[in-house]
């Protein structure tokens, strides 16, 4: 009884092991998305407020010479003036972040109903993917 019991458990683990690494990397792989011209990005949305107050309305991704530029649109769905910080960051294609003063903090202020447009320049050609961190400061 006790080696059936055994053989059971060992299939079942077999079998669903794939399963949850499957789940597993479904879950990390749709935390990247990517721009119509096919930049990878993430845009992390850093607490509550945020949330509750900034729509994504558009991300596009172009080049200003042979640097890739990053545009966020956003749009403040609540109803008071929301005051957030704004941070790019890119990486490389080994996930090294390139220092760049375009990756300064900004402070923006929008009025209920308002949109703005982020925007970032890459350091170097060899940026592959940016992400981009909103924070309240109400």
């Amino acid at each position: 009884m006790r080696t059936l019991f055994t053989r059971t458990l060992a299939a079942a683990a077999v079998f669903a092991a794939p399963l949850l690494f499957s789940c597993a990397a479904a879950g990390e792989e749709d935390m990247i998305q990517f721009t119509p011209g096919g930049v990878p990005y993430v845009i992390e949305l850093q607490d509550h407020s945020v949330r509750a107050n900034l729509a994504i309305v558009q991300v596009d991704s172009g080049n200003q010479g042979d640097l890739p530029i990053a545009t966020v649109e956003v749009r403040n769905t609540g109803a008071a003036e929301f005051r957030f910080r704004a941070d790019f960051t890119w990486t490389d294609s080994d996930g090294r972040e390139l220092i760049s003063p375009a990756n300064a903090s900004r402070t923006i202020h929008l009025m209920p109903g308002a949109s703005t447009t982020l925007q970032s320049a890459a350091a170097s050609p060899e940026a592959y993917r940016f992400k981009l961190q909103l924070r309240s400061e109400n």
